[in-house]
């Protein structure tokens, strides 16, 4: 999914520096797809420059509920995923366990 965008609610409890999601849904829109997702379970951990915060690396699976044009193969999926931040605001996310997942990076 190089390029896609990706927009998420999410409601989460955090922990010291360890945030736990209790619910999340992520709309992925690609060139001619969209997907929708529910974060089944994830947890995640606070990058920190200095007293600011830069981003967070994140684990979990996520359930493809809906999908449709370039992103149907996804449609009723379970995936897991993980995110490294790459930067302010800016993360790369990688599917782990879909052997397509090496062309989403």
């Amino acid at each position: 999914m190089t390029d896609a965008d990706i927009t998420a609610v999410s409601v989460s409890e955090w922990a010291a520096d360890q945030r736990t999601y209790l619910a999340s849904m992520e709309f992925h829109h690609a060139l001619e797809g969209v997907a929708i997702g529910q974060l089944s379970e994830a947890t995640d951990f606070s990058s920190m420059e200095g007293e600011q915060g830069i981003g967070v690396a994140t684990s979990g699976t996520t359930v493809f509920t809906f999908a449709s044009g370039s992103l149907a193969d996804l449609s009723g999926k379970t995936l897991k995923f993980t995110t490294k931040p790459t930067g302010l605001r800016s993360f790369e996310l990688e599917f782990t366990d879909w052997p397509e997942s090496l062309l989403w990076k």
